[in-house]
């Protein structure tokens, strides 16, 4: 006997990202249920949902990218570039696909270092994903994916994983200023 799955949706609720089922409503919106809670969030009539990257601070210089449940963390080491005198934007992207093309063109258009930022696999991640899609485009660009390496990861609390990979605010901090200098000797301005 075959049961029906409800999808699951992740939303934005009270500045957290959340995930919960997605319930039958009418045409036109969609109901969000977590934690008892119930929330409709309007659709286009189309039936399309439209992916935007959310900017979580705004700089010229580099750009950190942060997936998932490292978007505040990019945003940590964004305010840690500041404060060393490097302009770094902050992005929230919680749309993989399809890419927020606007926001890519803003980003590209100032940012000569793109910093991708995640908790998964680099390996065909989305600074890969990125970088593929930049290096014809845009060779002046360079993306430098931050993630964890296709290898078996040992067992340690969260926090020591995160270090141990260089996905702590600090490191990412680090990795920016670096892949800045490299950017600068091989594209100057």
């Amino acid at each position: 006997v075959a049961t029906r799955i409800r999808p699951r949706l992740r939303a934005r609720l009270d500045g957290s990202i959340v995930t919960g089922r997605v319930l039958p409503t009418r045409a036109g919106s969609v109901v969000l249920r977590v934690e008892g809670r119930t929330r409709r969030l309007r659709v286009s009539s189309a039936g399309r949902f439209r992916a935007r990257l959310g900017m979580l601070r705004a700089g010229k210089q580099i750009a950190i990218l942060g997936t998932g449940t490292m978007a505040l963390a990019a945003l940590e080491a964004a305010q840690r570039l500041a404060a060393d005198g490097i302009d770094a934007a902050a992005v929230n992207a919680r749309f993989i696909k399809p890419l927020d093309e606007r926001m890519l063109a803003e980003l590209v258009s100032s940012c000569r270092v793109l910093v991708t930022y995640e908790e998964g696999s680099v390996a065909n991640g989305f600074g890969a994903y990125l970088a593929a899609r930049l290096q014809l485009t845009h060779p002046e660009v360079r993306v430098v994916p931050l993630g964890i390496p296709d290898e078996l990861v040992v067992q340690a609390a969260r926090v020591d994983q995160l270090d141990r990979y260089g996905l702590s605010p600090a490191r990412i901090a680090a990795s920016a200023k670096a892949a800045m200098t490299l950017v600068d000797e091989d594209f100057p301005r």
